[in-house]
């Protein structure tokens, strides 16, 4: 092969792969979009609880936060409103992860304050082995992402979320799965957890009924 069609070869792979990129760019973007804007209708009956002023309250201290629980308690909503919070009230860029570690470390921008969303972490019935492994693969490289940095922990007296600018990882997690042996070796995910089954944070009767009346006003809205 002469030099000439080299480089013409090498510039069409080049530029294969740029395609490949934007293309793999534009599809994220789009469910990123698509994602948030689902959250954003929740927030029309979402009610905020203690499990969420919780959460909100650990946000200055801890950059990494699993919210564990059973089925249909809450915990990937509180997590969605959480980083609505952060976007809103701070200008966080919210990063749903969609296939895993990866989405992490592509998406990561030093520069940038960004909350990382991660719904049902190693599956839901059981915990899926091969997810749990990619994550522990990324372990050290999460650790320095998500480090805390004492300057941003909030005042003892404050209890809002006073001042929050370094990287977030927020997940959900069913129970279960969180107690597992192999999950509890990721040091980063045991840092943090809000268990909303907790008799201090599970939903109160007065909490369930404002719910479900903020629930059906809306319904009869749209009737």
């Amino acid at each position: 092969m002469n030099i000439q069609a080299y480089i013409f070869s090498s510039w069409s792979k080049l530029n294969l792969q740029i395609r490949h990129q934007l293309v793999q760019f534009l599809f994220f973007a789009a469910h990123h979009e698509q994602e948030i804007g689902e959250w954003e209708q929740d927030q029309t009956t979402f009610l905020e609880t203690r499990a969420t002023r919780h959460i909100l309250e650990s946000l200055p201290s801890h950059n990494c936060i699993v919210v564990t629980g059973s089925s249909g308690c809450g915990k990937s909503s509180n997590i969605h409103q959480a980083a609505l919070h952060l976007r809103d009230s701070f200008g966080y860029e919210i990063i749903p992860v969609l296939t895993g570690p990866t989405d992490i470390m592509n998406y990561y921008n030093e520069n940038k304050k960004q909350v990382f969303i991660v719904d049902d972490i190693c599956g839901k019935e059981t915990i899926n082995m091969q997810t749990l492994q990619t994550w522990r693969d990324y372990s050290e490289k999460m650790e320095k992402i998500f480090k805390v940095a004492e300057k941003y922990v909030a005042s003892k007296n404050d209890k809002t979320v006073s001042k929050v600018s370094s990287p977030k990882l927020l997940l959900s997690c069913r129970l279960h799965i969180y107690k597992e042996a192999q999950f509890q070796r990721i040091s980063l995910f045991t840092k943090k957890e809000c268990n909303l089954l907790l008799p201090e944070l599970c939903l109160l009767e007065a909490e369930r009924m404002h719910m479900l009346h903020k629930y059906l006003r809306m319904t009869s809205l749209t009737i």
